[in-house]
């Protein structure tokens, strides 16, 4: 469900941006953009255009990451053959390789993005509040820490280790993708629109109670979730697996709401209308 909503959003990256570009539309650009390109500040304007290139290069990566992952796993779900076993491994490593890489860039460059004068892609007002600021920071730090221990526990060769971390990374990745569903959800769930303050819990700053808590949810609750995955991994008792199970198919459910809400709210009206 994640891969399938991911790449949806990373057909809406370069439909929406990569095609109103090649139109010439810049307005219809800065109009997702809180304070948008072509203002005069060329470094500004050169980190927000690598910074939504790098988002659609590792949005597409990751569910292609996934599949990769899968297909490389002795008896996993494909069971290919050997050759072609082999094959996948080095596309997994050639996509890992641009991937990890892609994740330090991208959080180093939106790191920049949210602690300059003006946080262009975080923040409604021009001046972020506290706790929005202290969780894009820790959202990249946290991406950047995982990232190079996913790196080094793959050089190192322990699989496991390597596996779990390069999972981490992967939702850590996709705290922004995550904050668009949360909000898509909110939208099904409340039958309102939730920017400009619309929904309950929110303002037109971001600076509500539910925003509040979908800047910290989209790290925790992942990462939480991925933590009594790896522990009924590891637990012998058939009562933990079922109940983790459960957990994951209603996080499943969620995040399928999440996905429609973000379509219809955000993503289809501009792919129709690049």
């Amino acid at each position: 469900m994640a891969a399938l909503g991911q790449l949806l959003f990373a057909a809406y990256i370069l439909v929406h941006y990569g095609g109103s570009a090649a139109l010439g539309h810049a307005g219809r650009v800065n109009a997702t953009l809180i304070h948008g390109i072509g203002k005069g500040d060329l470094m500004n304007d050169v980190a927000i255009v690598v910074h939504i290139v790098l988002a659609f290069v590792i949005t597409a990566g990751g569910p292609l990451q996934l599949v990769l992952a899968a297909a490389i796993v002795p008896g996993g779900p494909f069971r290919l053959a050997p050759r072609m076993r082999a094959r996948a491994m080095w596309w997994h490593r050639l996509n890992g390789r641009v991937y990890i890489v892609t994740a330090i860039v991208i959080s180093i460059g939106a790191l920049y993005l949210t602690w300059t004068q003006k946080p262009y892609l975080f923040h409604a007002g021009p001046i972020a509040t506290a706790a929005a600021l202290i969780a894009s920071t820790l959202n990249g730090v946290g991406i950047i820490v995982c990232a190079v221990l996913t790196m080094r526990y793959a050089r190192a060769g322990k699989v496991e280790l390597h596996r779990r971390w390069a999972l981490r990374t992967f939702l850590l990745v996709s705290g922004v993708w995550f904050m668009r569903i949360t909000y898509g959800f909110w939208t099904i769930v409340t039958a309102r629109i939730p920017f400009g303050g619309g929904a309950p819990g929110t303002t037109g700053s971001l600076d509500g109670p539910f925003d509040m808590f979908v800047d910290y949810s989209r790290i925790i609750v992942p990462l939480l979730i991925l933590e009594l995955y790896f522990r009924a991994q590891r637990d012998a008792d058939p009562q933990a697996k079922w109940t983790t199970a459960r957990i994951l198919a209603g996080a499943t459910l969620v995040v399928a709401v999440g996905i429609v809400g973000a379509a219809k709210l955000m993503w289809l009206p501009k792919m129709l209308h690049p």
